[in-house]
């Protein structure tokens, strides 16, 4: 072998060493190559109001779920089916059957890191301090992107989302927390009774002391059926899932 033919050999090797990930996988497009983010031509109230105006076509949902959760530090890998409830404003409940979702309710932390999504979609503004939105793309589609700081002292560092720039769903979370804590949530929607609601959600946490991945299905919707408020007496509110 001569020279050249070495140089294109190492060239060769050292090109498909960039796309796989630190666990020799092959990396995907995306991962490969950043996507450019320039400034929208949107403020973040702006952005703020319209994903309020989508969403408040929803008075009140219910829609079975089936969860898989892994606790990684603690060994256990399960799976529950339940129904989640929601009625404006602030209304929620999640009711799980299965013996192991109690197990659940005992790690706080990873649960608590999830409580903030769902309320996202009302509080951009009013909670948040919001930089510059920017336009992005994710998974091929076009997207707004705002980096959030919360305006209150928190374990919360700050809060990256990714809003559909059509749709204006949240296809993506990022959290970052002071202690060193992580969190990512990634939705995948599909369109219901002229709205966007969730089919698939994924989310990994990952804090010093805990390791939280769920994955989460969500089928037959009911929405705007007229639930009772009686339906939420006597039950615990619960965000850890957000099926819009």
């Amino acid at each position: 072998m001569n020279k050249l033919q070495r140089f294109f050999l190492i060239f060769a090797v050292f090109g498909a060493m960039l796309c796989l990930r630190p666990d020799h996988t092959l990396a995907n497009e995306s991962e490969k190559l950043p996507t450019a983010r320039v400034r929208a031509d949107i403020s973040s109230q702006e952005l703020s109001d319209r994903i309020l105006t989508a969403y408040n076509k929803i008075n009140d949902l219910s829609v079975e779920t089936h969860l898989d959760f892994k606790l990684i530090k603690q060994g256990l890998d399960f799976d529950a089916t339940g129904e989640y409830l929601y009625k404006q404003p602030d209304k929620t409940t999640l009711v799980l059957h299965s013996f192991m979702a109690s197990r659940v309710a005992t790690e706080e932390a990873a649960i608590k890191a999830t409580n903030i999504l769902a309320a996202l979609r009302k509080n951009i503004t009013n909670e948040y301090n919001a930089g510059p939105v920017t336009e992005t793309t994710l998974d091929g589609q076009r997207c707004y992107t705002v980096e959030l700081t919360p305006k209150t002292k928190e374990n919360l560092s700050k809060i990256v989302i990714w809003i559909d720039a059509d749709k204006y769903t949240m296809p993506q979370v990022m959290m970052q927390y002071l202690d060193g804590s992580n969190l990512t949530q990634r939705k995948e929607y599909e369109l219901l009774n002229d709205v966007y609601v969730v089919r698939e959600m994924d989310t990994d946490y990952v804090s010093p002391k805990n390791e939280l991945q769920l994955h989460a299905t969500f089928g037959k919707y009911l929405i705007n059926r007229g639930i009772p408020d009686s339906t939420f007496e006597n039950q615990t509110p619960s965000n850890l899932i957000s099926p819009f």
